[in-house]
């Protein structure tokens, strides 16, 4: 096997490995979370769904590091003659990795948010909404037994 090989699939082992510590490092922060918003079948499901794709995006990001020169893919040839430059696209491999995972948790909190907003919001507004009789004080109440 080419050592342009070994270096690209070093990067994506790398990237992948990324995804994983995000996968276990979030993943006992994020399950809870969602178990407490969706009940508790459906916050592992979707808990479990964030996850997967936690690691998908490590890997899209260690996938779409460029790894040919400026001339395109002939100029793979350039980056193949040094192990240096085959380090540094692995290592750009590993931070596009960290930098796909990144973007993706923060849009994910940042719907997860809008998401509990609109969800709380809605169980005040029914909860405001019930049409509760006005309670009577304990004199009110008395008066018409009283009454009688």
């Amino acid at each position: 096997m080419p050592t342009f090989l070994w270096f690209y699939v070093a990067g994506l082992a790398a990237s992948v490995a990324v995804g994983f510590a995000f996968y276990f490092t979030l993943g006992g922060c994020v399950v809870p979370t969602l178990s407490k918003l969706f009940g508790e079948r459906a916050g592992h499901l979707w808990g479990r769904s964030f996850r997967m794709l936690v690691v998908t995006f490590a890997l899209v990001g260690g996938l779409s590091t460029q790894w040919y020169g400026c001339e395109g893919y002939a100029d793979r040839g350039a980056v193949e003659r040094s192990r240096e430059v085959m380090f540094e696209k692995s290592t750009d491999q590993v931070a596009s990795a960290i930098s796909y995972v990144t973007w993706f948790v923060v849009a994910a909190a940042g719907l997860g948010a809008i998401m509990f907003a609109t969800l709380w919001r809605g169980r005040n507004e029914a909860a405001g909404s019930k049409g509760r009789a006005p309670s009577q004080s304990a004199s009110d109440r008395a008066a018409p037994e009283a009454q009688r």
